[in-house]
Formats: C-alpha cells, structure tokens, sequence
C-alpha cells in the first residue's frame, strides 16, 4: 500500500510541475503606467521640485498679541483690498483705559484753562480789603509812634515805650507790604512755569491717550494688500496667539509663481534668463511655461520636501523663482502651495542670443 501511495504522490508532483513550467511561460498581462512617463522638453535640463505660490507669495497674517478672537470679518476665498478689517481681538480692557486717559485729558485741560483764566475778579476785593486794613494799621502805628516821639522828647515816656512803638510802625508796614504783594501777584495772572507744567501735563495725557487708541487699532488686524485669502485658521471665541501660527494666509493671484529649489550641486547649470517648463504631479500631467524672475543669490538649507527617497535633508539649494506665463484657451487651474516637477533648460544659448539677454538677479 505504501509503495503505490508513493508512485502516486510522485507521478501527481510531475504532472503539477509540468503545468507550473507551462504556466510560467505565458506572457503577463501588460498594466497601464498610472500616469505618463516624464518626458523632458529641452535637449538638456535640470529637474527640479517646485511650489506654486502667489505673487506677493503666500503672507501670513497673526495678530500683533495673543487675544480673544471676537469676529472674523472675512472668509476663504474672499477678494480683499489693502486695509480691509479681517479679524478683531477682544479690546475691552483697552477701551477702559481708554476712558479713564480721556477723563484725565479732560482734567489736565481744565486744568490749563483754570491757570489761564486768573486772576479771578472775585479774588480782588478781599486783597484790596486786606490791603486797606493793612494801611489803616500802618497809619494807626505811625501816629502812636509820632505821640510817644512828644512824650519822650519831654521826657514823659521811657525808651522801651518809645522802641515798642518803632517796632510796632514797622511790624504794620511788613503787614501792609505783605497785603499788597498779594494783591500784585493775583493781578500779574498765572505764573508762566505754571503754565508750562499744565501744558505738559496736558501734553503727556494727549499722548497717553493716542498711545491707547494705537493700541486699540492694533487689535484690528487688517489685509496688507489686495488679494484673496488662501486659508484661515481662527473662529469668532477662539484664543489667538502669534507663536501658534498665523490666524490667516493671503496672497495675490493676479499671476502666479513657482519656487523652484535647484541643489546647490547643480547651481553651476543655471543661467539667467533660462526656459522652464512647469508639469503638475497629478495622474494627468499638464505642462505650463515659466518666465524666469530672478535667481535668488542666497542659498539655504532644503526645507520642502517631497517624500522622494533619493532626497537629501542635509543639502542646501538655491531657490529660482517663474512666473507662470499664460496661454491661449482653457488650462486647468494652479493653487497656491501645489507641487510641481520644474524642467529647467541648461542648453547654452547661441551667441545673438547671448548678446541680447540681459541678467536679472544673479551675482556673477
């Protein structure tokens, strides 16, 4: 039994390895690509990743403090002109300090128009009563002084008599100096350091309140340009905070632009001036065409990445900025921060060419 139940298993492994072998020769069934095969459409070119971004690029908007976020004016996609209110931060506390800084301008104003408004005419008459009273004495002393001068000349009244009643004309004609300085100096008006310290003070409470109402529109932050708003990150209730982000992104569309990063191995390629060919990453590539702007000359470290496995993080690139050039009929449409594939042209131009193009934005 052994023995057939092994020619058995023997001649069913033959028979499975025969239609194995026989299976493995048929042609495999060819799959579509998932999208077209990347094509260069210069001779000789440098790919490179890029991102779509505004012309104005993609500005972020925060708030110049952290602060309760009461209304949101604007939404995604809204067209915008520059000044235009987006959001408001609570300001209630600011709009306290504001009304207490008004009434104190209003006391330091009324302050100032006090000093200027002396002398008083109802000042006047008790000084000029003093003033008299002060006479009155002064004459009343003058002529006891006259009646002791007899007395003693007659030998009638002692030399202490005759002192008191010098010391006491004397004491009268203090008093009655004393009287009319006063009244002298209520005359003369304010004295001009004094307004000069109330207009100071009226100075410095103006400037207190400007500095409030500054800080007052500070919270009202409002659109830097014209354009339209890419994204917004805050709701009317929520806390905004300057580290956490920017609350909103603008930019203006008018024209867009691709950031192409070029490594900084490949930087001796670039030329001023160069052709570029934009091709969008999606399963049906569309191709625009770039206008060089300028090359910036400042390299730095690679940021953007795209996922690729053969990039490197440690690198530093050098960024060249197009403008995308339009075209006659219907093209599909670029966002802001899109991803695309950036051919840029290193052939060497003819020398009329040469002659003609002008550098724009490279250091030589």
């Amino acid at each position: 039994m052994f023995k057939w139940t092994s020619i058995i298993l023997a001649l069913a492994g033959v028979v499975i390895g025969v239609w194995t072998v026989a299976a493995s020769r048929r042609r495999p069934p060819v799959v579509p690509p998932r999208r077209p095969a990347l094509v260069t459409p210069f001779d000789s070119a440098l790919a490179v990743a890029g991102f779509v971004e505004a012309a104005s690029r993609n500005i972020r908007i925060a708030p110049p403090e952290p602060g309760l976020v009461t209304a949101v004016a604007v939404d995604v996609g809204d067209r915008v002109r520059a000044g235009q209110v987006l959001l408001q931060l609570d300001d209630r506390a600011l709009q306290a300090e504001l009304a207490l800084s008004r009434a104190a301008l209003e006391v330091a104003r009324q302050e100032l128009a006090r000093l200027q408004a002396m002398p008083r005419q109802e000042d006047l008459p008790p000084l000029k009563a003093a003033l008299d009273r002060a006479e009155a004495q002064l004459a009343n002393a003058r002529n006891d002084r006259a009646m002791i001068a007899q007395l003693h000349a007659r030998q009638a009244a002692t030399d202490f008599e005759m002192r008191r009643a010098e010391l006491a004309e004397q004491e009268a004609a203090a008093r009655r100096d004393e009287a009319q300085a006063q009244l002298d100096r209520l005359r003369a008006g304010p004295w001009s350091a004094d307004l000069a310290v109330a207009r100071a003070a009226v100075q410095r409470a103006e400037a207190d309140l400007a500095a409030i109402q500054s800080r007052i529109d500070r919270l009202v932050v409002r659109c830097p340009i014209d354009g339209v708003v890419l994204k917004r990150f805050v709701e009317p209730g929520e806390y905004c905070s300057p580290a956490e982000g920017p609350a909103m992104q603008v930019g203006d569309l008018s024209s867009l632009h691709v950031r192409a990063q070029v490594d900084e191995r490949d930087v001796p390629l670039l030329r001023p001036g160069a052709r570029a060919v934009a091709l969008t990453v999606s399963a049906q590539r569309h191709a625009f065409n770039l206008a060089m702007l300028r090359i910036e000359p400042l390299a730095v470290p690679k940021r953007s990445l795209t996922g690729r496995t053969t990039e490197l993080v440690d690198t530093r690139v050098v960024e060249v900025l197009f403008r995308v050039e339009p075209e006659a009929g219907a093209q599909p449409p670029l966002y802001p921060g899109q991803l695309v594939d950036v051919y840029i042209d290193t052939a060497m131009p003819s020398a009329g060419a040469m002659q003609s193009a002008e550098p724009s934005g490279v250091i030589p």
